[in-house]
């Protein structure tokens, strides 16, 4: 199966490929990174699709009750590395600071989840050769993040990092509208402006970052990833 820019997938949606963003050292290849969200039991075609497509890694970043609610068809399949670290957990009450914003989440993700972010950035550069999926429920917020950090590794243009996080609301619009209309679907919540993927939410993150760390590098060097992670992160793009 050739390398794609998106999948069109039946329970897997916002499913897109890191590939093909001009970097100083060159442009990002296909069949390195997946992006994607799992909001519902992926069929038996997608799982013959991402398999197909050469996944040999999955990094599950729902939170823990995301995922005993939903549990992960990944981790039972021999041939994937399923990995679960959560960089958000959506349905705890995570903190009094909490103003109900995305904007606002975002910050509280890289702050409260600082050993979290680092733990997926040492299995992504430590991971076997082959596709490395990484995923959230809906693939835009959690998944966002951590691609806006990866994006920034591999030495993407700002402009390409915000404009691979705008699209994530049309990829999944279609499929909020089918669960909206669907009494036992997955959607539970009612403030439509959660699943926005506007550029000014990770502008702000990433606005956050420069302010508070200098850099995505100062934040890297926060968590305590090292030179030799970031340039084995990097190289993946590359390789």
């Amino acid at each position: 199966m050739g390398s794609l820019r998106r999948l069109v997938l039946n329970n897997i949606v916002n499913c897109r490929d890191l590939g093909g963003y001009v970097c100083e050292k060159g442009i990002t290849e296909f069949g390195k990174f997946l992006r994607c969200g799992i909001p519902a039991t992926p069929t038996s075609d997608d799982i013959v699709e991402i398999m197909k497509y050469g996944v040999n890694t999955v990094i599950d970043l729902r939170g823990d009750w995301e995922c005993e609610n939903q549990p992960s068809v990944f981790q039972f399949i021999e041939s994937i590395n399923y990995h679960h670290v959560c960089l958000f957990e959506i349905n705890a009450a995570i903190s009094a600071q909490f103003d109900g914003t995305l904007e606002k989440s975002y910050e509280l993700s890289i702050e409260e989840y600082k050993d979290r972010y680092a733990k997926v950035l040492r299995l992504i550069a430590d991971a076997p050769e082959g596709c490395i999926l990484f995923h959230c429920f809906f693939g835009k917020d959690r998944t966002g993040m951590l691609t806006a950090i990866l994006l920034s590794i591999a030495g993407a243009e700002k402009e390409d990092i915000i404009a691979d996080y705008q699209v994530s609301y049309t990829y999944i619009k279609s499929f909020i509208e089918r669960e909206k209309n669907n009494p036992d679907g997955n959607i539970w919540d009612n403030d439509e402006t959660n699943y926005l993927s506007n550029p000014g939410t990770i502008i702000s993150l990433m606005n956050y970052i420069d302010k508070k760390y200098g850099s995505v590098d100062g934040y890297l060097k926060e968590i305590g990833i090292d030179e030799t992670t970031k340039q084995k992160i990097k190289a993946r793009f590359f390789a």
